[in-house]
């Protein structure tokens, strides 16, 4: 139920930036606004994970996977990148 109220809220704000029934007063001050509210989230998260002790125990394994899953797919993306222009390159440059 959550969750409709979340994507809800999104069409909501999507819809009013759309037809530009914001006034500009507002519009100005959303990037302060947006950056505190990140901040905050940023923050309440870090001290969840602090208060549970089962995250805290793992944590180095929890980095090692998220080291190991961030190489792969940055090794990955770049292989596919390169394999991509190789084959649609139509000038012959190989750089």
């Amino acid at each position: 139920m959550r969750m409709l109220l979340y994507i809800g809220m999104l069409l909501m704000g999507a819809f009013i930036g759309y037809k530009e029934m914001a006034h500009p007063k507002l519009l100005r001050g959303l990037d302060k606004f947006q950056m505190a509210a990140l901040l905050m989230l940023l923050f309440v998260m870090g001290v969840r994970i602090g208060v549970d002790k089962e995250v805290m125990g793992a944590i180095q394994v929890i980095g090692f996977k998220a080291i190991v899953f961030a190489l792969i797919t940055i090794s990955l993306s770049v292989l596919f990148v390169w394999i991509f222009v190789r084959y649609t390159n139509k000038s012959g440059d190989r750089s």
